[in-house]
């Protein structure tokens, strides 16, 4: 375990540096994602982050289901996220949402997400994720559409998928 957390760790600080997206996805923002100043809540950026990785997989068919056995692979806990605010967003609009995978591990995936309007960056950040078994509750692989869905959001030499390593 502790080869794993010194692991991501390193990646997490190496998201700090992608500069472009895999996945581009325009995410509303109204009124009530705001705080009292009219900006952005800062709360909000995680929901959007849930938001663009769930808009990645529709984009590839994928949909939720109430039956998690039927999608083994919607079963996953976020480890550890983290942002950097940049500048803030102000009122309602659209805001870009940049996502990226870093690492996909046997259990575990880390994205690098970015968040932009004309240019500007607001903030940026990365979420590690870990595959859990739906039955037992204990990380579990990922099934082969899944890890194929999440290599394809790999910036190219930004990270590596795993190779049989540590999850």
């Amino acid at each position: 375990m502790t080869e794993l957390v010194e692991q991501t760790e390193h990646e997490v600080e190496h998201c700090a540096t992608v500069e472009r997206a895999a996945f581009l996805w325009r995410a509303p923002v109204y009124f009530d994602d705001l705080d009292a100043m009219g900006m952005l809540h800062n709360a909000r950026y995680f929901a959007l982050t849930d938001r663009a990785i769930s808009a990645y997989f529709e984009s590839l068919g994928r949909r939720w289901e109430l039956d998690p056995h039927r999608n083994p692979d919607q079963h996953w806990a976020v480890r550890e996220q983290q942002l950097t605010y940049a500048a803030p967003f102000r009122g309602v609009g659209l805001l870009d949402v940049e996502l990226a995978v870093i690492r996909v591990g046997v259990t575990s995936a880390v994205y690098a997400v970015r968040f932009t309007t004309d240019g500007v960056e607001h903030a940026r950040g990365s979420r590690v994720v870990i595959k859990v078994d739906p039955d037992t509750g204990r990380p579990a692989p990922w099934t082969p559409s899944t890890r194929a869905a999440l290599t394809a959001l790999m910036v190219p030499g930004v990270g590596a998928p795993a190779a049989g390593g540590p999850a």
